[in-house]
């Protein structure tokens, strides 16, 4: 029950089967109950028809069915079909290395006969009997067997999921309120100190009532672009309030940065695509307030020492562009640790809350140029840590 049920416009089971499959599951195998069968329907551009079966007869015949499915030493991970998760709960359990059998419970209840979601390592003695055991009981009572249910070991996944959805409408909207606040903990490492703890509530907000709207993420992605260009023409603007006005309207489109993100992973429609393109109007957009800077203060006061500042920023920034690419991205290295968190620490965009206070105190001259040397700086800085790196390197390849 509840596996059909659409969950943010996506059938449960659907995003259950997608998920596995983005997470690079090797196969992926479906149990249906007879009065369930017309949901295979729903994932069967996702599952081959020969990977389906009836749960009844996996009752008779459960051995033999296991052994058509799965080759000895493999990991199996198996779900109940009617539970809404999110990728980061998925992915612990799909690579949490462990010689037993693993549970994924929420953190605030972990109940050991619950089994949502559970991980049989291929190494386990016995384990097809184990498997069938398992799979037997968990498709007459929804729990583990005794026997497993006191030798498991429990991971904790994100806070309310995964979480069972029913055909009860308050169910879907408890489903979607987990998967929304789970959000958050998606991006957590990588979001800066005041996109963590400010602008992912401001992104959420309009997440929750724009997600429904039906328009694809990317036209978000599109309307952010454009607040943060308009935001860059006011700031290019000679005066107080014409800066002050495109400062806001900077901060505001970097709180609303993460909004089609937010809708891309809530409605399965992230992509490659989509991440680099929210990438590039990012950075179009910081392009356009770098060079609004020096315009606004040239226009201002005339004076060419702005147009100057102009240049030497448009080539530190580049500088900085190609350092990045060369250290970080172009390949990896086994002591780059360091050199991320450098990068995170700059590449945040938090600064814009600091454009917006030195604009309010009419300052806006000293952030032109701390960008322009710090450009530089950034540069240097992640040169020095990956020559050190390089260096570290090569020593532990000698050895």
């Amino acid at each position: 029950k509840g596996t059909a049920v659409e969950v943010y416009g996506i059938p449960v089971i659907r995003r259950l089967v997608f998920l596995a499959k983005k997470l690079e599951a090797k196969e992926i195998f479906c149990l249906f109950l007879p009065d369930c069968i017309e949901y295979r329907k729903i994932v069967s551009d996702l599952v081959p028809p020969d990977h389906f079966a009836s749960a009844i007869d996996f009752l008779d015949n459960g051995r033999k069915i296991l052994d058509s499915w799965f080759e000895e030493n493999e990991d199996v991970i198996v779900l109940q079909a009617n539970i809404a998760i999110d990728r980061l709960s998925f992915s612990k359990l799909l690579w949490h290395i462990s010689n037993n059998i693993t549970l994924l419970v929420d953190p605030l209840e972990k109940r050991k006969s619950q089994a949502m979601a559970v991980k049989v390592p291929g190494n386990i003695p016995e384990r097809t009997s184990v498997l069938e055991a398992m799979i037997k009981k968990m498709i007459s009572t929804g729990s583990l067997p005794a026997d497993i249910a006191e030798r498991v070991d429990i991971i904790a996944a994100s806070p309310g999921l995964p979480y069972p959805v029913s055909e009860d409408p308050t169910s879907v909207v408890e489903a979607e309120k987990r998967l929304m606040d789970s959000l958050g903990l998606q991006t957590a490492e990588t979001d800066g100190f005041m996109a963590r703890n400010f602008d992912r509530h401001i992104s959420r907000f309009f997440s929750k009532r724009l997600v429904k709207t039906g328009l694809h993420p990317n036209w978000f992605t599109i309307m952010g672009m454009s607040i943060g260009l308009l935001g860059a023409w006011f700031i290019s603007q000679p005066g107080y309030s014409q800066r002050l006005l495109g400062s806001l309207l900077f901060v505001f489109c970097i709180m609303v940065d993460g909004v089609d993100g937010e809708i891309a992973r809530l409605t399965l429609k992230d992509s490659t695509f989509g991440h680099y393109f929210d990438i590039v109007t990012d950075n179009i957009v910081h392009a356009a307030i770098f060079v609004a800077l020096p315009v606004s203060f040239y226009r201002e006061t005339g004076n060419n020492i702005y147009l100057k500042s102009l240049w030497i920023l448009l080539i530190g920034v580049a500088f900085a562009a190609f350092s990045a690419y060369y250290c970080i991205f172009r390949v990896e290295h086994r002591y780059n640790k360091k050199i991320l968190t450098v990068f995170d620490k700059f590449a945040s965009r938090d600064f814009a809350y600091l454009i917006a206070l030195l604009a309010l105190i009419n300052k806006l001259q000293w952030f032109l140029w701390g960008a322009t040397f710090g450009s530089y700086l950034f540069g240097i800085i992640l040169w020095i840590l990956y020559l050190r790196s390089s260096s570290l390197t090569r020593g532990y390849n000698k050895v």
